[in-house]
């Protein structure tokens, strides 16, 4: 992992690499964060980042690890990112800030901004006080351009700060920080959602004119918001666009991108053929562009496919393909992430005790990784498979478990799956009151979704309605 990032002279010319490794407790998002620091700075040392480190007291090394490679990643960023992180640290709670506006902008006034396109008839206000794009027929490309770039920029600063992982700095500082406001992934969330009519506006203008680098970004971008919110309509326009874009770059990654996007939308309407067709067509594209991590990802989709059809033994034939190509790659997410796939089709099929070594090393990875969410999914499928094997005082306690981490990681439906679970496992129990408890919450937690088509609420019911 080390070598891949910084390079294999860096470890294996430092008599110190196994010491830093312990240093770090072996924390592989640790180590891995040092990897970045050593390859972002050429004259750092190993032997350096492990004197710091022995600094502070055994038992505070491995967070002292973590914080001292933050601070370097920091230190190295070029001067236009310093000023973009100091402006994603201070930015209000609520909206993008006119001042990150104006950065993303290039310009020194937001106002400045908004008051040249609105006199261009290019955006208009509305009732809320938020701007629509209104391009006429024939709008100076130049001015579009600059409304463009700003909606793809600020789109993919969204993107980034719900998806922490995928920014140069980690979400430490840019989310939980204590000493000042900041944008949360709720916040990144809703505004892609409020100006997602205007990211489609702009996505189409890009498309009409052949911007299609911009296309396909702001796809990526948008993707964010299309996993947490059923939007058939939008989700169905924005991927052919970037689909038919991503063609005329001649791009095989972000076509086989693209096609998997779309492979995921039409699982979720349910159109199982057209989204295997879409899944393989993904794989060939990450074939010819050699990209052996989207391989993976669409052989993860035909999977997908399988399972929500029920086809345990092709299902399970794909994710220990794509388990194979990330066991290659040496990456541990996706390692983790396909252990607990496979372990869910092997339960589904009744083959209980590899599903559970499978759960039990995901589980292992997600605690290491420091990975909330993977957590708690994989909690919750723990305790099905307890569940399944009828070991129910310990399939509480998994439950109670995965429930704290659902909901700290707001996965509301997967946490209404738990406590309704978990209210069947105080029913096998003969507690009434505990089953008539978790049951409520879950019926609790069903109203709170925006998705809810009332089947849920049925079935519970009729749960409670069988105790009275």
């Amino acid at each position: 992992m080390v070598s891949r990032t910084a390079g294999a002279e860096h470890w294996l010319t430092d008599p110190d690499g196994d010491a830093l490794f312990e240093a770090c407790d072996g924390r592989p998002r640790t180590v891995s964060l040092l990897a970045a620091c050593l390859a972002e700075k050429p004259d750092l040392t190993v032997t350096q980042l492990l004197d710091e480190i022995l600094r502070h007291p055994a038992s505070r090394r491995a967070d002292a690890a973590a914080a001292i490679a933050e601070r370097i990643r920091i230190e190295a960023l070029a001067p236009d990112q310093h000023e973009l992180f100091r402006l994603l640290s201070t930015s209000g709670v609520t909206e993008f800030s006119r001042e990150l506006a104006a950065h993303l902008a290039g310009t020194d006034s937001a106002d400045d901004i908004i008051e040249s396109l609105h006199a261009a008839s290019l955006v208009t206000a509305t009732a809320s006080e938020r701007w629509k794009v209104v391009p006429p027929a024939e709008a100076d490309p130049e001015v579009m351009t600059t409304v463009v770039d700003w909606y793809r920029r600020v789109a993919r600063i969204a993107s980034l700060i719900h998806t922490p992982g995928r920014l140069l700095v980690t979400d430490r500082q840019i989310i939980n920080s204590k000493s000042r406001p900041t944008l949360s992934k709720a916040t990144a969330l809703t505004w892609l959602e409020t100006e997602l009519s205007n990211l489609d506006i702009v996505q189409q203008y890009a498309y009409d004119r052949g911007w299609d680098e911009a296309v396909v970004s702001l796809e990526e971008s948008l993707w964010v918001l299309y996993l947490h919110r059923s939007l058939p309509s939008y989700r169905e326009r924005t991927t052919a666009r970037a689909i038919k874009a991503a063609q005329r770059l001649g791009d095989p990654a972000a076509q086989s991108r693209a096609h998997g996007m779309r492979s995921r939308h039409l699982v979720n309407l349910r159109d199982y053929d057209e989204a295997m067709a879409e899944a393989r067509t993904a794989r060939r594209l990450a074939r010819i562009a050699q990209n052996s991590e989207l391989e993976a990802s669409a052989f993860e989709m035909i999977a997908r496919v399988h399972a929500e059809q029920e086809q345990w033994d092709q299902a399970k034939q794909a994710y220990r393909h794509s388990l194979a190509i990330y066991l290659h790659l040496g990456d541990l997410r996706g390692i983790a992430v396909l252990k607990h796939q496979l372990a869910k089709a092997l339960i589904a099929g009744g083959e209980y005790n590899e599903a559970a070594e499978l759960l039990h090393a995901a589980l292992m990875s997600s605690i290491a990784n420091e990975r909330p969410r993977d957590l708690g999914n994989v909690l919750l499928d723990l305790g099905r498979l307890q569940q399944a094997r009828h070991e129910t005082h310990a399939a509480i306690d998994t439950y109670l478990a995965a429930n704290r981490k659902l909901a700290d990681t707001e996965q509301l439906v997967r946490l209404a799956q738990s406590l309704e679970n978990l209210g069947d496992c105080y029913r096998a129990t003969n507690n009434v009151q505990g089953a008539t408890e978790f049951w409520q919450h879950a019926m609790d937690a069903h109203r709170n979704l925006r998705n809810f088509t009332g089947a849920d609420l049925e079935r519970l019911q009729s749960k409670m309605a069988e105790l009275s």
